[in-house]
């Protein structure tokens, strides 16, 4: 009867080579542990020769020795001795070590043996019973403390099956026997209370970790379990599984099968032991750490994080991975990339053009224009750009290409300013003056037919004098004139402005 068909779920690390060193830190996975306290149950009504042999396979397949051997007895009863593999040899110093003692678990040199063989012994009483396991090896750090402890264990439980065997054998004895029916009746339901303990404790185990699978799969955020000592993905819930096409990969290093690999923000290949999951399990914390994670079903770009969870409360230690696929973060930015790099191509280029040339937006606000345009409205820098618009550059006031025209004070509505408030910040910074009453005269639209623009007209009486402060951009005289003065520039036409016609006209004709 060979150990996969005693236990049917993984057990500690995996295959090792003989003579390889294991870490000290190795530890027993939860679930290797619920296999080995479940023998006792899955071994129910087998014979004492059964057990035997399966408790030899369990130690030859935890412990991967070079020899293992078992031997199990009761008073009255011969021993069963088991051995694998069949190459194995029965001798004196081996028959000494298979005999009962009062000996815990050990392991050390085989000095009764041949040079540098090393021996590991576990092992469990019962009144009038024994069970013991020997282990033989010629690895250097044959046994270490976790080999001990997990040959003890399969000890225990094969001892508890044993003994549970001929406790059946005793109660079909006890039936015949009527002076021994109620202590065989005690006996029977002591094993069925530890039955049911040892149920409830496999249980709980199983229940608690499908309550942990099911939160982690709640949240929107890819999320691995990694086994540290074999750093194997243990878990990945659904937003993982759904970034990796699937069922995510199992393997050790979370990807290790065909078609899994990891590169670097440059395109070189990330070496294994590099892996985000393999530092992982290592304890190193991994923070942000951005990787281009290549698949069968194509290629994604991760930002990684991770942290190590300590052993507690029963659970060994676990490694836990994060991740965001980034990949269209990473398209948009390349995008905007190469769109800079054309718009500083076609700056370059315009830069060479004595022509005028401007980017604008669809509402024609002036996000660029050339050095020759700039030159051709008589702006000296992008800095000193005052006009906002496409219209601003194509339409400028005469007087900044070196015509004289005389004009009432006016602008534009800064972003959230009303009329009122322009006319007063723009008297004050063409003229200098500041009033203590407005008035409005009139407003009106100079262009109904091309643009939507409207303009109003106010007047400002109760004035005091003040230092102008124009824009870089703007060349201005402020001065006073009389009315007449006034009519004759507008009969002569030097006055040629029409909001300035305008508001002479209804200050005239409604003051």
């Amino acid at each position: 009867m060979r150990i996969e068909n005693i236990v049917s779920i993984p057990f500690i690390s995996g295959h090792e080579t003989q003579g390889a060193a294991r870490s000290d830190a190795a530890r027993v996975h939860p679930r290797d542990l619920v296999a080995l306290l479940g023998l006792p149950l899955l071994w129910k009504d087998k014979d004492p020769g059964e057990i035997a042999r399966g408790l030899v396979e369990v130690v030859d397949r935890l412990l991967q020795p070079d020899c293992a051997f078992v031997r199990m007895g009761a008073e009255g009863e011969p021993a069963l001795v088991e051995r694998l593999p069949a190459a194995c040899a029965f001798t004196a110093a081996l028959a000494h070590e298979l005999e009962p003692s009062t000996a815990a678990a050990s392991g050390g040199e085989w000095s009764a043996g041949s040079p540098g063989i090393r021996i590991a012994r576990a092992q469990r009483y019962f009144p009038g019973e024994h069970c013991l396991a020997v282990a033989t090896s010629r690895r250097a750090d044959f046994p270490l403390p976790a080999d001990l402890f997990v040959l003890q264990q399969a000890v225990d439980q094969a001892a508890i099956a044993f003994h549970g065997a001929r406790l059946v054998v005793r109660e079909k004895a006890a039936r015949r026997r009527a002076e021994i029916l109620a202590k065989s009746e005690e006996q029977a339901r002591a094993e069925a209370e530890a039955s049911r303990t040892m149920q409830a404790r496999v249980t709980g185990l199983a229940d608690e970790w499908q309550w942990l699978e099911s939160l982690l799969d709640l949240l929107p955020v890819p999320v691995l379990l990694v086994e540290p000592a074999t750093t194997r993905v243990a878990f990945s819930n659904k937003a993982a599984d759904r970034v990796a096409g699937g069922t995510y990969p199992r393997s050790a290093l979370g990807g290790e099968a065909e078609g899994y690999s990891y590169s670097d923000a440059d395109g070189r290949p990330v070496p294994k032991e590099r892996h985000p999951l393999a530092r992982a399990a290592r304890g190193e914390g991994v923070r942000t750490l951005e990787l281009d994670w290549h698949t069968p079903s194509g290629s994604r770009s991760l930002l990684l994080s991770s942290a190590l969870l300590q052993a507690a409360h029963g659970h060994p230690a676990t490694a836990m991975l994060a991740f965001e696929d980034v990949s269209e973060l990473k398209q948009t930015q390349s995008a905007l990339r190469a769109a800079l790099a054309e718009s500083s191509k076609f700056v370059s280029v315009t830069e060479e053009s004595s022509d005028f040339i401007a980017i604008a937006s669809l509402d024609l606000e002036v996000q660029f224009v050339n050095r020759g345009g700039q030159a051709l409205v008589g702006l000296d820098g992008a800095g000193r750009v005052r006009r906002t618009t496409i219209p601003d550059y194509l339409f400028p006031s005469p007087l900044q290409v070196g015509r004289r025209l005389w004009e009432l004070p006016a602008g534009r509505l800064d972003p959230g300013e009303s009329p009122l408030q322009a006319a007063k910040r723009e008297l004050a910074e063409e003229t200098g003056y500041r009033a203590r009453k407005w008035k409005k005269l009139v407003s009106f639209y100079p262009s109904p037919g091309y643009v939507g623009e409207k303009m109003t007209i106010f007047l400002a009486t109760g004035l005091t004098a003040g230092k102008p402060q124009p824009m870089d951009d703007e060349r201005i005289e402020a001065r006073w004139f009389q009315a007449a003065e006034i009519e004759r520039m507008l009969r002569s036409g030097k006055i040629s402005d029409g909001k300035t016609m305008i508001g002479y006209l209804m200050w005239k004709t409604f003051r």
